[in-house]
């Protein structure tokens, strides 16, 4: 799926009104049950703000089928600006800056000439709708979901309508790239209720073949991400004192905690991303410390504190993430180079806050192309920014 849409978590308020009022700158092989709460956050109020998630990566080998319905021209007005230290020349296009819609994700064609988003009406819980920009001659067309996902699929499924909590499962990963798989949620009660409690199911997508893996307490999957060509998926459960990592495996249909399996031990409140290959696993702990950990062999390797959001890059060479000198202060957009171990600065957010015209507060959910010239920025509102070196 889509890792960058890895539509991980809903933001607390006031994550949502920073991003409304900035836009974009803004285990073992057995079923387990009942394992321990993760530990709780004591900044779970700074949590990501929500562009669910995420995209996962095997979505974009799928060429989705355009319907063009409806053809508007977006405003072209560019401005410019540079980002020091880096000599850095800045132009951003707005694609949806308006106040009556809400976008929920975006990601790139696979040739990177369109831009795939979803948006819904002032960050509501209903069907998403979907729009292709075309990024040379700024134009919008409205499409079908460009992702393989059959919301019908709940009703085979016989499961509960989903919680507002886990809204647009498609972009959170439930469903998997081919869309035969499903990974879900049925919850029993409430988390006010003692006796509340969640259970996590995995199914082929036609209902003929369904199995509990696990039994916890009230909470959600915030995002998921199958690899190794959909026979395991990498998942994430928990409420709002953070989340725990897990590992399925598709034909056994059994579970592991990631815990077990590699050196990483602590959970996380932030997003975390697969590399296109499914083999690392970049993930920020509770200390907002930046890791990656191998699917591998489990090894873990620290990299920075202070990251948020990591995305890959398509070749998986460089991993991308918000960074700043303290946890409130995430302004500057870095690169980890994972064949020299190496870390550099893409853009400063005080250069974007300059050419959005925006103050330099918010992090933002993001996506960069694959010649890292482009890149796109959401958080409510959607820009298309150009770096020209």
């Amino acid at each position: 799926m889509w890792s960058a849409f890895k539509f991980a978590r809903r933001p607390s308020l006031w994550g949502t009104l920073v991003v409304i009022a900035l836009a974009v700158t803004a285990c073992s092989t057995r079923a387990l049950d009942q394992p321990a709460r993760p530990a709780s956050s004591t900044n779970s109020a700074l949590n990501t703000p929500t562009a669910y998630p995420t995209v996962t990566v095997g979505i974009l080998a799928n060429t989705p089928t355009i319907q063009p319905m409806a053809t508007t021209t977006v405003p072209t007005t560019v401005v410019t600006g540079t980002s020091a230290p880096l000599d850095v020349r800045l132009e951003a296009v707005p694609i949806e800056t308006g106040w009556s819609r809400c976008v929920e994700g975006a990601f790139w064609s696979e040739d990177e000439r369109l831009v795939y988003y979803a948006s819904t009406h002032s960050c509501g819980t209903e069907p998403l709708e979907w729009v292709a920009y075309d990024v040379t001659t700024h134009l919008t067309r409205t499409i079908s979901s460009p992702l393989r996902y059959d919301p019908n699929i709940w009703r085979r499924l016989g499961a509960p309508h989903l919680t507002d909590e886990a809204a647009h499962p498609e972009l959170r990963g439930y469903v998997s790239p081919s869309g035969k798989q499903v990974i879900y949620t049925i919850t029993y009660g409430s988390s006010y209720d003692p006796s509340g409690r969640t259970e996590i199911w995995m199914a082929d997508s036609n209902g003929r073949r369904k199995t509990r893996l696990l039994g916890f307490f009230v909470g959600i999957i915030h995002q998921a991400t199958w690899i190794e060509n959909e026979t395991k998926v990498v998942f994430d459960y928990g409420s709002e004192g953070g989340t725990e990592l897990y590992i399925a495996d598709v034909q056994k249909r059994t579970v592991v905690p990631l815990s077990q399996v590699s050196d990483f031990k602590g959970g996380t409140d932030q997003k975390w991303a697969v590399s296109p290959d499914g083999i690392s696993l970049a993930i920020i702990d509770m200390g907002y410390q930046l890791w990656l950990v191998s699917l591998k062999d489990g090894k873990a390797k620290a990299i920075e504190k202070y990251a948020r959001n990591p995305y890959w890059s398509k070749d998986g060479k460089s991993l991308y993430y918000w960074w700043g000198p303290s946890f409130r202060e995430t302004g500057t957009l870095r690169v980890y180079n994972t064949t020299f171990s190496t870390v550099s600065t893409l853009v400063e957010q005080s250069s974007l806050a300059h050419v959005l015209n925006l103050p330099p507060l918010a992090f933002s959910d993001f996506m960069v192309s694959s010649g890292s010239d482009k890149m796109l920025l959401w958080g409510g509102w959607l820009w298309l920014v150009e770096l020209h070196k």
